[in-house]
């Protein structure tokens, strides 16, 4: 029967190890399709972006300047507006003609002769006809090709003249190495390639998972172990949480699903615009901390990473010593690491904080993007929050739990 334990104890770890493998090696791939993803999905290069409104404005401007037409319909209403048009111009060049000359003996002079002529009045009188010869020459149409063709010089000129202060390498990079012509093909191929790779690690996890449970149930209900057996549990034990450190966490992930509202009456419409992303591991998040440069986030990453990594390794080591070494066993330090050291281990305490930010995460994330579709009746916004608990989180809870019983 031990030697039929030891067999499946010794098989159980190498499976582990494989699996192991297989999911850090899948799960980086896909980490880093998915920051290729999120890089060209950023606000940076959509909503907040200056050349892509240049190109939305620009096309929805031509497509105006191509429906440029008068007919019977809308022509007493073009009428009334030129007029109104021209109105407010004389209004404008009057005023201004009175305060130039509001002062001194030629302004006296200008002002009375102004007055005496009718000049503001003759050209008042003379808006009605005006305005007939604008509307002949708007229906030229060899004149509304000219004026169409003027229009969209302006607008190429402006188009060439506004540009964005922003870093495409990364954008054209990703571009580039999808072989996509534009950001929409780019995203579809990279999405195929995540769901791929997604689906490798779910058929690498359900196998962990059944291996989990197996050496849980050994380690719990068999009452019969020895230094071997235990040996083989804590060794896994190691594995998970070598995998629980390696392997992310947690991934925030908050986007503007679709943002569409309507200008000079064409739709406009935004999709898949992330506001922010993050997707680290524990030693993602400790190496973060450290590049920080400020001593209380130095401390805050020392304290994570011994906690969370060196306390439980050097307490899982000292019981693999503790086993095979006789001399060991009254060794203060081993004794104090396994015996005493429960009440200092934050194993648990790190699950339960990490599950307590994803939740207060996620919970600031969906009140805030529904405060932002909030923002206006006259635009439509659906915001989502993709936030989820990854893998690792699920490794390292694993290996908590294993320990609590191994202990």
């Amino acid at each position: 029967m031990k030697r039929l334990l030891y067999i499946l104890l010794s098989l159980a770890v190498l499976a582990q190890v494989y699996l192991g493998v297989e999911i850090l090696s899948n799960k980086e791939r896909s980490k880093e399709h998915r920051e290729e993803l999120v890089e060209i999905s950023k606000v940076k290069y959509g909503i907040f972006n200056a050349d892509e409104w240049r190109v939305i404005l620009s096309d929805i401007i031509s497509k105006k300047i191509d429906e440029l037409e008068i007919t019977d319909e809308n022509r007493a209403e073009m009428r009334q507006k030129i007029q109104e048009m021209l109105y407010r111009a004389v209004d404008i060049v009057e005023r201004e003609f009175r305060e130039e000359n509001s002062s001194g003996i030629g302004g006296f002079i200008n002002r009375k002769g102004a007055s005496l002529f009718g000049v503001f009045k003759q050209i008042r009188n003379s808006i009605p006809e005006i305005t007939t010869d604008v509307l002949n020459y708007l229906e030229d149409p060899e004149k509304r090709s000219q004026l169409k063709d003027f229009m969209r010089k302006k607008i190429a000129r402006y188009e060439e003249e506004t540009f964005a202060e922003t870093d495409y390498t990364l954008y054209n990079k990703v571009l580039k190495q999808y072989d996509a012509e534009n950001k929409e093909v780019a995203q579809k191929r990279i999405r195929e390639k995540e769901k791929e790779l997604e689906s490798q690690v779910f058929y690498f996890i359900i196998p962990t998972a059944l291996i989990f449970l197996f050496m849980l149930l050994i380690t719990v209900f068999y009452k019969k172990h020895n230094r071997w057996s235990l040996a083989l549990i804590i060794v896994y034990a190691i594995i998970l949480l070598v995998l629980g450190v390696l392997v992310p966490m947690i991934e925030i992930d908050a986007r503007i699903q679709e943002l569409s509202f309507s200008l000079l009456g064409e739709k406009v419409v935004f999709t898949d615009q992330i506001l922010y992303y993050r997707n680290k591991s524990i030693l993602e998040v400790v190496e973060v901390l450290m590049d920080q440069g400020k001593p209380d986030l130095i401390g805050v990453g020392i304290l994570v990473l011994t906690f969370s990594v060196l306390f439980p390794v050097s307490k899982l080591l000292c019981s693999l010593i503790f086993l095979f070494r006789e001399g060991a066993r009254k060794n203060k330090f081993v004794r104090i690491m396994i015996f005493k050291s429960g009440k200092w281990s934050m194993a648990d305490v790190m699950v339960v904080a990490i599950f307590m930010s994803y939740l207060g995460f996620s919970g600031i994330l969906t009140e805030q993007l529904k405060e932002l579709e909030n923002v206006s009746s006259l635009i439509d916004i659906l915001t989502t929050n993709y936030s989820k608990l990854n893998e690792g989180f699920y490794l390292f809870t694993g290996f908590v739990i294993l320990s609590i019983f191994i202990s």
